[in-house]
C-alpha cells in the first residue's frame, strides 16, 4: 500500500471521481428515464426511445450521446417545455432493431445508433411511420440514403465524412503543399476518404508522389512494408505523407514513430494533437454548427468536461426530439415537417417559441449546421490544425 502523502492524495481524488460519475450517470438516467406516471400523463401521448447498442451501453461514444441528449432536455425544461420522457432500449449484436423495439405501440421517434445497416432502420420507419434519427452514422452508405426504402423518416445528424479529405486537400494546396505521397490501411472507408482526397487535390492542381495510382495500402504491421514506404518517400521526395487511418491505429502509430527527412509534413484525416518531429497538419472530424460554442460552454458546466462529436450529436437529437414532442392546431410534430433545413438556425428557446406558432425552422446545430433533410445528410464547419515540428 502507498503511504506516501501523494499516494493518498490520488488515493482520495480517485475515489470522489469515481463517485461523481456515478453520482452524475445516475442523475442523467434519471433526466433520460423519468417516471412511468410522467410518461402515461404525457399530453403529446407519443414515446421517444433512445436505442443503444447492447454490450457497450457506458462506452464513450453512447454515455456522451446520453449526456448530451440529456442536456437539451433540460435546456428545453428552462424554456418552458415539459419534460420530455425517453425509454432506452438494447439492440443486441446480430439482431434486428425491430425485435429490440417490439412491444412498443407508443413509439414515434427513435434515436438510433450505428449497430444495424441503415436499411433495417427505414424498413422500420416505413412500416411504423416512426422518425429515425441517426445522430452517430457517417458512414458512405448515407450516400446512397434516398434510394432505400422509408428514406423519408431517417433524419442523419452528422456530416459526411468525404468533405474532410477535401478540407485536407484545401489546406495543403493553402500552404503550398501540392506533391503528396498518400498511403492508407485496408479498411473500406479510409479507401474512399483517401480516394476522394486525391482526386480534391488532383483537381486543384496537386500532384501524387506516388510510384503507381492511387494510394497506397500499407499493413503496419509487416516492417518490411514500413522500411519500403521510408524508402519511397527519400526517392521520390514528396512534400507531403497523408495518412488515412484512424488515431491510434498500428499504421498511424507506426508512421508516427518513424524518423522522416525534416521537410515532411505528415497530413492525417483527424486532428493531430501530439507534436513530433515533424510539421503536421490534420483535419478535426468532429464538424461544428453554429450552435457549437454556447452547447460547448454549458455542457463542461454541466458534466465537468469538455464536449466530443457524441455529445454534441445527442445535443442535437435531444434539441429535434423536444421540438418534434410540441404539436400545434391538434397536429403532432413527430414527422419533422416542421423542420426547414435552410432556414436560419435558432436557438433553442427561439426554436421553441417558433414551434408554438406554427412556423417552419431548424435550431443551431452543435455537431453539425442539421441543415439537411430527410434522407441527406447535414452540412459541418471542418477545422485544420497545424502543428509545428517539435523543437
Amino acid at each position: 500500500m502507498d503511504s506516501s502523502p501523494g499516494g493518498s492524495g490520488l488515493k482520495v481524488w480517485a475515489q470522489r471521481s469515481w463517485l461523481s460519475r456515478c453520482l452524475g450517470t445516475l442523475g442523467l438516467l434519471a433526466s433520460l428515464l423519468g417516471s412511468q406516471g410522467l410518461a402515461s400523463s404525457s399530453p403529446q401521448g407519443a414515446e421517444v426511445v433512445l436505442l443503444l447498442a447492447a454490450g457497450h451501453p457506458w462506452s464513450a461514444p453512447s454515455d456522451g450521446l446520453r449526456r448530451g441528449y440529456g442536456l437539451a432536455i433540460e435546456q428545453a425544461q428552462v424554456c418552458g417545455q415539459p419534460s420530455l420522457t425517453a425509454d432506452l432500449a438494447w439492440l443486441p449484436a446480430g439482431s434486428e432493431p425491430a425485435d429490440a423495439l417490439a412491444g412498443r405501440p407508443r413509439t414515434r421517434l427513435v434515436i438510433a445508433p450505428a449497430a444495424a445497416p441503415v436499411e433495417s432502420y427505414g424498413v422500420l420507419a416505413e412500416q411504423r411511420q416512426w422518425t429515425v434519427l441517426l445522430p452517430l452514422r457517417r458512414v458512405a452508405s448515407l450516400g446512397r440514403l434516398p434510394q432505400l426504402r422509408g428514406s423519408d423518416r431517417l433524419w442523419p445528424l452528422l456530416a459526411p465524412r468525404g468533405p474532410q479529405a477535401d478540407r485536407l486537400a484545401q489546406g495543403l494546396l493553402a500552404a503550398r503543399l501540392g506533391r503528396v505521397l498518400v498511403v492508407r490501411d485496408g479498411s473500406p472507408g479510409m479507401k474512399a476518404l483517401a480516394e476522394r482526397f486525391l482526386e480534391s487535390l488532383l483537381a486543384a492542381g496537386g500532384s501524387s508522389a506516388g510510384l503507381e495510382p492511387g494510394a497506397q495500402v500499407l499493413d503496419a504491421r509487416q516492417p518490411a512494408a514500413l522500411a519500403q514506404l521510408r524508402r519511397d518517400v527519400d526517392w521520390a521526395g514528396p512534400q507531403v505523407l497523408a495518412v488515412f487511418s484512424e488515431p491510434g491505429s498500428p499504421l498511424a502509430r507506426a508512421v508516427r514513430s518513424s524518423p522522416w527527412p525534416a521537410v515532411l509534413t505528415l497530413a492525417w484525416p483527424f486532428a493531430a494533437l501530439e507534436p513530433l518531429a515533424n510539421p503536421q497538419l490534420g483535419v478535426d472530424p468532429g464538424g461544428r454548427g453554429e450552435g457549437w460554442p454556447a452547447f460547448a460552454r454549458a455542457f463542461k458546466a454541466r458534466w465537468g468536461y469538455g464536449p466530443g462529436l457524441a455529445e454534441a450529436a445527442g445535443f442535437d437529437a435531444g434539441q429535434l426530439a423536444s421540438l418534434a414532442a410540441m404539436g400545434f392546431q391538434g397536429q403532432p410534430g413527430w414527422d419533422l415537417r416542421w423542420f426547414r433545413g435552410h432556414g436560419r438556425p435558432l436557438p433553442l428557446c427561439a426554436a421553441i417559441a417558433a414551434r408554438r406558432l406554427g412556423g417552419a425552422l431548424r435550431p443551431q446545430g452543435a455537431a453539425s449546421h442539421l441543415d439537411g433533410a430527410a434522407g441527406s445528410a447535414p452540412t459541418a464547419a471542418l477545422r485544420l490544425r497545424h502543428l509545428p515540428a517539435r523543437p
